[in-house]
């Protein structure tokens, strides 16, 4: 996977002007693609179902569905995305269910430019992170899968050609004269 590959974000917001000062934030030069927007938590349902973005940021309450319902719905379905939350509301109760669902993090309006783009491009470095761990356990997969028909070949080949130990003394004893099995014996005693 590139370095430069740019992670998707959702903005799901019931207030306009917050869904457009986040748009218009640099998302680019940071490798942040907005992917889509919506204004409240089932659209935003169905946007995140469509799109699968990598992060959403949404509000947590909007009309029809708030931000912690519809976040625990996507949990539900075992989308790997990370959630910021945001809220107008600085209740430690909000923010505990928001963890409490697996929320990366919580942020309160109002809030500054940097306060979100730290938010955010600490979700992209565990999101980038994920990305490379997951990349290298499948390549790590097909090299096993490519190497199988070898394994496969020199476990038989051990399995055919291996001796265990009281296998040898018997082989030694069989081919050898009455010396070599009298040492063999003292050696390799076999039990009655």
């Amino acid at each position: 996977m590139r370095h430069t590959e740019a992670i998707s974000l959702c903005i799901i917001d019931d207030i306009k002007s917050v869904v457009d000062g986040l748009t218009a934030m640099n998302w680019e030069e940071q490798g942040i693609r907005v992917a889509g927007v919506s204004s409240n938590g089932e659209e935003g349902l169905q946007l995140i179902s469509k799109l699968r973005p990598d992060l959403i940021i949404t509000d947590i309450r909007m009309p029809i569905m708030d931000g912690l319902s519809m976040l625990r719905m996507v949990l539900e379905e075992n989308r790997n995305c990370k959630f910021i939350l945001i809220s107008g509301y600085a209740d430690f109760d909000y923010a505990q269910q928001a963890v409490q669902l697996g929320a990366f993090d919580f942020v309160v309006k109002p809030f500054s430019e940097e306060d979100i783009m730290s938010a955010v491009l600490r979700a992209k470095a565990e999101i980038m992170e994920e990305k490379l761990q997951l990349l290298s356990v499948r390549e790590m997969e097909n090299k096993l899968r490519e190497s199988m028909p070898a394994l496969r070949q020199e476990y038989f080949t051990l399995l055919v050609n291996h001796r265990i130990p009281w296998e040898e003394v018997l082989v030694a004893q069989y081919y050898a004269g009455d010396a070599c099995r009298a040492y063999a014996q003292r050696c390799f005693p076999i039990p009655p």
